[in-house]
């Protein structure tokens, strides 16, 4: 009877041990789904920043040149 005590008993704690152990790999799935949901986001963040800096320098790029032929323009006006 003793024995088979044991042998429930340590089936119980195995099993307990067990599902302790699935519940911890659960939660650390779920942190590390967090964590890359969060790196996507922010990845996806940055490249939005540098697709609007882009945009941005040639926006600056083009208006600069527009000036610049102006300015030729005007000097070549003024010298003929």
């Amino acid at each position: 009877d003793e024995n088979e005590l044991r042998q429930i008993i340590n089936q119980i704690n195995n099993r307990a041990g067990k599902r302790a152990t699935d519940e911890v790999r659960s939660r650390t799935a779920e942190q590390e789904s967090a964590i890359l949901n969060r790196a996507a986001a922010l990845y996806g963040g940055f490249q939005e920043m540098h697709k609007r800096k882009q945009e941005n320098l040639r926006s600056l790029i083009d208006k600069l040149q527009e000036e610049l032929n102006r300015i030729m323009q005007r000097e070549r006006a003024s010298s003929e």
